[in-house]
């Protein structure tokens, strides 16, 4: 729009020529209630704008005879991990004022982590070729004569793989699952218009995969020092805001010595908390599988004798950046032997 969200300029049109602007969004009100939408063609003539032409569009506002909702895991916006199982319940209504006859409900799997092997359709009839599944009334009864004002719930489940195939590119919008479902029937009550009664709902599950963390020393016994090495590996979705963070117990000191793969920040130490952190704006996609893995080392040594606890609280933390999930990994405290 040229001004505010309803003005468009058009500023020449030739002749024979044309065009056309589509607008988009949702319409609210009481059942039965009308909506117009009008809308004026200007040509500017002097200074000013004059209406030259005029056209209105007028919605009634009803509800769809059926309705559908599709869940995961009991949630419509579910992030899930490689290898987790999905709970899929589909919940259906007659929302008409009469009954509706010869019910179908389809389902189609849609990704490929789906690892099919492991699907139970609870009755429903599965097409391997088109990954659909298919409820009619030989599984469901009531879809053959289904109530007004009648609803139930199907469900469903599936694993995901627990790892992605090598051919999913690296583009973390490619990590997801969905399904498409379909609620309807050819039998249209009487004074009803159209040839088919039917709606359609689907919900995506967005993928997201664990990093790995690891950690090891190298030990010099003359000086009774520990050079730590963190090494991080990132198969799944890019990280961001990731820390990795340890506490240094009392009987170590820090040395420092630090040392990183290219380019990336140093590991830092606080001498008020005793704590050590490695903070990385990203961690990205195929670290350490397609690229090398990031790594940071540094130097601690003992005060007087070793002790068997060389490192606290090991914990890599960061943010799926196309899940949103938080991803928290705890290590074991690193010991002397």
């Amino acid at each position: 729009p040229e001004s505010g969200s309803n003005t468009w300029l058009v500023r020449s049109l030739r002749k024979g020529s044309g065009g056309r602007i589509s607008i988009g969004g949702v319409l609210t009100g009481k059942e039965g209630e009308h909506k117009i939408v009008s809308v004026k063609l200007k040509r500017k003539i002097g200074g000013d704008y004059v209406d030259y032409q005029t056209a209105s569009a007028d919605t009634l506002i009803s509800n769809p005879l059926l309705s559908l909702e599709v869940s995961a895991n009991n949630s419509s916006d579910y992030s899930a991990s490689a290898g987790e199982r999905l709970n899929y319940v589909l919940k259906y209504r007659n929302n008409h004022s009469e009954s509706i006859t010869n019910l179908n409900l389809t389902v189609k799997l849609e990704g490929d982590m789906f690892d099919l092997t492991t699907l139970d359709t609870r009755g429903g009839l599965f097409d391997e070729s088109s990954k659909t599944i298919t409820w009619n009334s030989s599984v469901i009864p009531a879809f053959y004569n289904l109530s007004s004002n009648t609803n139930g719930q199907i469900n469903f489940s599936v694993n995901l793989k627990s790892s992605f195939p090598s051919g999913i590119s690296g583009s973390s919008q490619d990590r997801f699952v969905k399904i498409t479902a379909k609620f309807g029937t050819f039998n249209v009550p009487p004074g009803i218009d159209g040839n088919e009664v039917s709606v359609s709902a689907n919900n995506v599950t967005k993928i997201g995969t664990q990093p790995t963390f690891n950690q090891y020393f190298n030990y010099n016994e003359s000086e009774k020092s520990f050079r730590i090495y963190w090494q991080l590996t990132n198969p799944g979705n890019e990280l961001e805001n990731v820390k990795v963070t340890a506490k240094l117990p009392s009987d170590m000191e820090w040395v420092g010595e630090v040392q990183t793969t290219e380019n990336q920040v140093s590991p830092s130490f606080d001498s008020e908390t005793s704590e050590i952190s490695w903070t990385l704006s990203k961690l990205p996609y195929g670290t350490g599988v397609f690229t090398p893995k990031y790594e940071a080392s540094f130097v601690i040594k003992a005060k007087a004798d070793v002790p068997p606890i060389i490192l606290e609280k090991p914990k890599f933390s960061g943010q799926d950046s196309f899940t949103k999930q938080e991803i928290v990994i705890n290590k074991s405290n690193l010991n002397s032997y």
